[in-house]
């Protein structure tokens, strides 16, 4: 009777652990794929439209060189990049830490104190940035 119930688990066992490895491969590819296809196009048209704003924002070097004038452009189109890509970093952070900090609410409470206190501190940055810069 032992054997007998041995034999049956492990046949049924193996079965059902094939049909399983067979089902979740499928089910993975398939998945992975469609998965793959839409986030690849989501970051595929942001990027686009990032790099579209970033070079609609640059102006182009001027037949009349000023000094380094390259590398103010350059530095400019950096912080006009790092600033957006913050904000959204900042957005995505913020809303993976609220859904995982659900049931600490004291330190949610002062992580968002802190990420809201960090944003204005860069808002504040890139305003004197601009201010500094005699930027128009």
């Amino acid at each position: 009777m032992l054997i007998y119930g041995l034999l049956i688990g492990l046949t049924y066992g193996l079965a059902y652990g094939l049909i399983g490895i067979i089902i979740g491969i499928i089910i993975g590819l398939i998945i992975g794929l469609i998965l793959g296809i839409i986030i690849g196009l989501i970051l595929g048209v942001i990027s686009w439209l990032i790099g579209g704003l970033i070079s609609g924002l640059t102006s182009d070097i001027q037949t009349r060189f000023q000094p380094n004038q390259g590398i103010k452009n350059s530095f400019i189109n950096a912080i006009i990049f790092g600033a957006i890509v913050s904000v959204i970093a900042l957005l995505v952070f913020a809303v993976l830490f609220n859904s995982f900090l659900e049931p600490l609410p004291l330190i949610k409470e002062r992580l968002t104190v802190f990420w809201v206190r960090l944003f204005f501190i860069f808002v504040n940055f890139v305003q004197l940035f601009f201010e500094v810069a005699e930027m128009p």
